[in-house]
Parts: structure tokens; C-alpha cells; sequence
């Protein structure tokens, strides 16, 4: 076999295979995985087979080399599961921020909305201290009316906006 006889690899075949597949069968629990690492641990000998050493007992080498794919199966199978995990986490993050994005789109037009439906002069001043950052003072002094009358106004219309937004009638 060594010499890459098939006729010898059939006739080892034949007689590890089946032992083979029932270690296989203990390790995976799975017949189709069990299938496929015993095609594997073949295929790896085959690939492997002039550096075989024919002194030795071939029944631990074949044990060796079946345990190391089994681990080399779970690596690759606990690997995908993390990224499976960490694409699912990615697609949920994404799926918040879009419905967060929908939620604050959503509630900053109800938000316009509210505004535009205050009185002309609510409205400005809602706009001026409220989304502008002017103080009751620059307020006061830029439309010429006193801050008592800025602050009554910022009441009233934060007032009409919660009504508004939150559906509660005014009284």
C-alpha cells in the first residue's frame, strides 16, 4: 500500500472499515457524519500512505488518525457555531437599530407635528429655546417681549405637545 497499491488499500479497507465506523459512531452519534469522517480517515491514509510505517501495528495509527478528524470535525463545528451566533447577534443589532431608527423617525414627525399645530407665536418660541438652545433671555430680547411671557408660552406649548403626542385632551 504503501507503494500506492490499491489492491492492499481495498484489503485494508475491508478490514478496518467497519471498526472504524462504529468508533466513529460512538464519538459523532450521527450516521451521515459517521459516513463521511470514515470516507475521511481513508482518504487521509491514502494521502499519508508513504509515510506509513509498516513495523508498526496499523490498528492504533488508524485510531490516532480518526480521533484527530473527529477533532478537527468539532473545531470546525464549534467555529461555525460562533459565527452563526455572532451573524445572528449581528442581524438582530441591525434589526433593533432599524426598528429604533423607524421608532424615532416615527416620533420626531409627531414631533414636527405637534409643533406646527401651536400658535405662531408658542411656536417660535418653542423653537428658539427648545430646539435652538436660546436662553428665556436672548429669547426675550431678539421678539422684544419679557421672559415671564417667554416662560408662559414654553408651559403652554409643552403642554399641547404631550397632549398631542400622548392623546390627552386639553382642559
Amino acid at each position: 500500500m504503501c507503494s500506492g497499491n490499491l489492491h492492499a488499500f481495498d484489503l485494508l479497507y475491508n478490514r478496518y472499515s467497519l471498526h472504524i465506523y462504529r468508533v466513529l459512531l460512538k464519538m459523532v452519534r450521527d450516521e451521515s457524519i459517521a459516513d463521511e469522517l470514515l470516507q475521511d480517515v481513508f482518504v487521509k491514509i491514502w494521502d499519508k500512505r508513504s509515510k506509513i510505517d509498516t513495523n508498526m501495528p496499523l490498528g492504533p495509527f488508524l485510531y490516532r488518525v480518526t480521533e484527530r478528524l473527529v477533532c478537527d470535525f468539532y473545531r470546525k463545528l464549534s467555529r461555525e457555531s460562533r459565527l452563526k451566533k455572532g451573524l445572528v447577534e449581528t442581524i438582530t443589532l441591525y434589526d433593533r437599530n432599524t426598528e429604533e431608527d423607524l421608532q424615532y423617525k416615527e416620533t420626531l414627525g409627531n414631533l414636527n407635528l405637534a409643533i406646527e399645530q401651536l400658535p405662531l407665536q408658542q411656536r417660535l418660541v418653542f423653537k428658539l429655546c427648545k430646539l435652538e438652545g436660546k436662553s428665556y433671555l436672548e429669547v426675550s430680547e431678539e421678539l422684544g417681549i419679557s421672559i415671564s411671557t417667554i416662560n408662559g408660552h414654553i408651559v403652554k406649548s409643552t403642554k399641547s405637545i404631550k397632549n398631542f403626542l400622548f392623546g390627552k385632551k386639553q382642559y
